[in-house]
C-alpha cells in the first residue's frame, strides 16, 4: 500500500570497468545475450536497454492483465488496454530510476568506483551463496525476468542511491538532520491517521466490497467507535490503536490526497487508489508516541524526503524510446 520505488535500471556505465573486476572474483560475471544489451532508447544522458525493458514488462504485465481480464474486452481490446498501461508504467518508472542516475553524476558519484564494484560483487556472491550453487542462481533470475548482467547494475544503482542520500543530507544540508528541527517538522507537517483498507485482490467481486464499505460507512455514520468497526473489516494487519504517522511519500497519493484535507477526528469517504480503497480518519498526534518512536519517524522524514526529491528531478526528464523499440508490441515480449 505505501509507494515505493521500483529499482531497475539498464547498462549504463562502464562495463569494461565491472567486468574486469567481478573476473577476478571467485564468480564471475555472467555474458549478457546481444538481445539483452541491445538499447530500446535514452533518458537523458543514458541510454536504456532492452534487459530493463523485458524485466519491467515481464514483472508488470501479468497484474495489468488481471485488473482489466474481467471487463468485457475483446482479446483485441484487452491487448490495447495492456499496452496503454505498460508504456505508461515504463515511462514513470524509468524516470524515477534515471533521476538518481542524472543526480549522481552531479555530483561526480560514478558505477566505476572502485568501492562502488567491490560492493556489488559481494551482493552477487552472497546471492549465489544464498541460492546455493551457480546453476540454481540462474534458474533464479530467470524465474524473477533477470540477468546477471542487469542484476549487477541494479545492485550498483542502489548503492549509488545510498551515498546520494548521504550526501544530500550530510554534505549538502538538504535534508535536515538536527533532532530538534526534525521533532518540529513532525509535530507540524506528519500526519496522524487510522484507516479501513479494502484490497480488491481479496477474492470478493466488486459488488461485494462495495457492500462493506456501504456498511463500513453507515456503522461510522451511527456514531460508532473507528477503531472498533476496523477490527471487524480493516484488511491492514499492520494497522493498530496507535494509527500511521505519515509524511507525504509514505502512502499512495490518493490517500494523502485525501488524509491531508481532513481535520482532527474527521473521517473521509472512500478513497480508491490502484491496490484497493480506504476510508481514513484522521486522529491528533500523541507526543509520548512520538518521543519514543522519534528515532522511527526521524529516520521515515530523511527517507521520503530524499524520495521527494527524486521524484522532482524525474519530472524534469524525459523517456525517448527509439524505433527498434516502438516497432514492439510490449504484450508479446517473453
Amino acid at each position: 500500500m505505501k509507494k515505493f520505488l521500483l529499482r531497475s535500471i539498464a547498462l549504463l556505465l562502464c562495463l569494461t570497468a565491472l567486468l574486469s573486476f567481478a573476473a577476478c572474483k571467485s564468480y564471475e560475471a555472467i555474458e549478457p545475450e546481444e538481445q539483452d544489451v541491445k538499447v530500446v532508447g535514452k533518458v537523458g544522458d543514458f541510454e536504456v536497454l532492452y534487459e530493463e525493458i523485458r524485466f519491467m514488462v515481464l514483472s508488470r504485465r501479468g497484474p495489468i492483465i488481471s485488473k482489466y481480464d474481467d471487463l468485457g474486452m475483446s482479446e483485441e481490446e484487452l491487448d490495447a488496454k495492456v499496452e496503454e498501461k505498460l508504456w505508461e508504467y515504463l515511462s514513470e518508472s524509468i524516470l524515477t530510476n534515471y533521476a538518481v542516475l542524472h543526480m549522481c553524476r552531479e555530483l561526480g558519484i560514478e558505477a566505476t568506483e572502485e568501492k562502488l564494484l567491490a560492493a556489488v560483487q559481494l551482493t552477487v556472491e552472497e546471492t549465489i551463496d544464498s541460492c546455493g550453487s551457480t546453476s540454481k542462481y540462474k534458474k533464479y533470475l530467470s524465474e524473477n525476468h533477470l540477468t546477471d548482467h542487469f542484476l549487477r547494475f541494479n545492485t550498483c544503482v542502489d548503492k549509488m542511491q545510498n551515498e546520494l542520500f548521504y550526501a544530500y543530507r550530510d554534505d549538502l544540508g538538504l535534508i535536515e538532520n538536527e533532532d530538534d528541527k526534525i521533532y518540529d517538522i513532525i509535530s507540524s507537517e506528519f500526519l496522524r491517521t487510522q484507516h479501513i483498507y479494502i484490497s480488491k485482490e481479496n477474492g470478493k467481486t466488486e459488488a461485494e466490497n462495495k457492500e462493506i464499505l456501504d456498511t463500513v460507512m453507515e456503522e461510522i455514520a451511527s456514531g460508532k467507535d473507528f477503531f472498533e468497526i476496523a477490527k471487524v473489516y480493516n484488511e491492514d494487519t499492520s494497522l493498530t490503536s496507535d494509527g500511521v504517522y505519515l509524511t507525504k511519500g509514505y502512502m499512495s497519493e490518493k490517500y494523502e490526497e485525501a488524509a491531508y484535507l481532513l481535520g482532527i477526528d474527521e473521517c473521509s469517504g472512500v478513497v480508491e487508489d490502484e491496490e484497493g480503497y480506504y476510508i481514513i480518519k484522521r486522529l491528533k498526534q500523541d507526543p509520548l508516541y512520538v518521543m519514543i518512536h522519534f528515532d522511527e519517524l526521524s529516520d521515515r522524514y530523511q527517507h521520503y524526503a530524499f524520495i521527494g526529491m527524486i521524484d522532482e528531478y524525474a519530472e524534469t526528464l524525459e523517456f525517448v524510446p527509439n524505433d527498434y523499440l516502438k516497432s514492439l508490441k510490449l504484450v508479446d515480449i517473453e
